[in-house]
């Protein structure tokens, strides 16, 4: 009962705590318009431009659309027949779909510039979000000086979204790994007053702050503060400048979002998903942690169904924008 009772509160978390803060609500916070143009300390930060779409594909024996890199946010997230992301009956947390669709996801990280979770996620699982199970891709394709390509290869970033630096970075493996990291936190009251945020009225604040860190101890962990929004009274990161300024500051232009489901939910929202995998798992969870991610969610966020296809024993959805064309012909080829 007692470890029962423990998983369901860490699970909760990972509805409540992955987007946002413990801080009470100041008047330095920008409104939930989601919309500020990010600038970093007092100098202006120059507008994020539009991205055009990649044209990037990478030769591969077996399929080359695999390896197409598109632009933008791309969901992934795993349920049970049920709709549940986790089983509360079980003492920890555990892989529930098939070898294939793994594969899939393996994939999606290789041709993804970063891979985007909750604090919860890193909690729980103690993910190392790296590609495994497929081959990298390469890093340079063609070097400048004409000498044959070189044989590098590159993981993608880990983006952890830990609003309040709850994580204990000497406790898990993805800080430990020497692999880049990106913490993104919620800047306190003092680092925006020394930032320079002082406006108070919410129709003149056209600019949000974001201060980057380092700890000597994790060379590898870069520590990215942003300003937090107001949404229902509570403080919280914006995905749209989470987005924009991974994009600008670290040329991170095709975001996997791998969980947990509070964060799959707050890119919905905000409608910042550019696309969805839904993989469906044919088990049902004892006491199933539901998602919240229904049909009516994914239509608010500006996605449509495109197609459905088997992948082992799974099934899989897939969603799209509608103004935006899938990776590959046919759907089930890319990833």
């Amino acid at each position: 009962m007692y470890l029962r009772i423990t998983l369901f509160i860490i699970c909760m978390c990972r509805v409540v705590d992955a987007f946002t803060t413990r801080s009470s609500l100041c008047h330095y916070a920008v409104p939930s318009k989601c919309s500020a143009t990010p600038k970093e300390s007092s100098s202006a930060f120059p507008k994020v431009r539009s991205i055009p779409p990649s044209s990037l594909f990478l030769s591969s024996e077996n399929n080359e659309n695999a390896l197409y890199v598109p632009k933008g946010i791309t969901l992934k997230i795993a349920f049970d027949s049920q709709g549940g992301v986790a089983d509360l009956s079980s003492e920890k947390s555990e892989r529930f779909t098939c070898g294939e669709s793994l594969d899939m996801v393996h994939r999606l990280r290789r041709v993804s510039d970063a891979v985007l979770v909750g604090r919860s996620t890193v909690e729980i699982d103690d993910c190392t979000l790296t590609v495994r199970r497929v081959p990298l891709l390469p890093l340079d394709k063609e070097p400048s000086n004409g000498t044959a390509p070189k044989a590098k290869k590159k993981q993608p970033f880990r983006v952890v979204l830990d609003p309040n630096l709850d994580l204990e970075l000497d406790q898990f493996k993805i800080f430990q790994d020497g692999l880049e990291t990106i913490v993104i936190h919620a800047l306190s009251d003092s680092d925006l007053v020394d930032a320079g945020s002082k406006s108070t009225s919410a129709d003149e604040m056209g600019n949000s702050y974001f201060v980057k860190s380092t700890k000597k101890e994790f060379p590898a962990v870069t520590f990215l503060g942003l300003q937090p929004i107001i949404d229902q009274d509570k403080l919280r990161l914006c995905t749209r400048q989470v987005r924009d300024i991974l994009a600008e500051e670290f040329g991170i232009h095709h975001i996997m979002v791998e969980g947990g489901p509070n964060t799959a939910l707050q890119f919905l929202r905000d409608k910042t998903v550019d696309r969805a995998i839904l993989v469906y798992a044919p088990i049902s969870f004892k006491d199933p942690l539901l998602s919240n991610i229904s049909t009516s969610v994914l239509e608010q966020a500006g996605l449509e169904p495109i197609e459905g296809y088997k992948l082992g024993v799974d099934s899989l959805k897939c969603y799209s924008r509608p103004e935006l064309s899938w990776p590959s012909t046919p759907i089930k080829s890319w990833p």
